[in-house]
């Protein structure tokens, strides 16, 4: 009786126990590109939150400045998700259509280099327009075991 509850126990906590997160802080040259050909540069610094489960990754900026995206190997009905992530390297990408507009968010991290890619293109209802946001950096891994305060 009590390896069957020990066993209950596993494997319900089993989601719990494979659960990790990293944070990185990166440093970000993005640049914009509108569809009239106009654009501009900036530089980014943003600490992204990656999530590990037994349901899939995500990869999350911590800002909401909605110039960064944010990408997840699990999540709603209405989004397409391709990750070619391996042992190397995170690489997930999602395709959503919100109110006619699609959006195509990709997340690239080499886990060697710390090299981050980062894209969103925003194509608007009926072709009339779109934005680029391709932003590429670096990245190193923040030690949560040391605080700060």
């Amino acid at each position: 009786m009590k390896k069957i509850l020990l066993i209950l126990v596993l494997l319900f906590t089993s989601n719990i126990l494979y659960a990790g997160q990293i944070k990185l802080s990166c440093d970000i040259k993005l640049n914009i590109t509108f569809s009239n050909g106009s654009g501009e540069n900036r530089k980014i610094h943003e600490i992204y939150e990656i999530s590990e489960t037994s349901s899939g990754t995500s990869i999350i900026p911590n800002s909401n400045t909605g110039l960064l995206p944010f990408v997840a190997t699990f999540g709603a009905e209405n989004i397409n998700v391709i990750d070619n992530s391996d042992q190397n390297k995170w690489n997930i990408r999602n395709t959503r259509n919100i109110n006619g507009n699609s959006y195509i968010l990709s997340v690239i991290i080499d886990r060697n280099t710390g090299q981050i890619f980062t894209s969103t293109l925003i194509l608007s209802k009926n072709n009339k327009g779109s934005t680029s946001f391709e932003g590429i950096g670096s990245c190193q891994k923040v030690d949560t075991s040391k605080k700060k305060f």
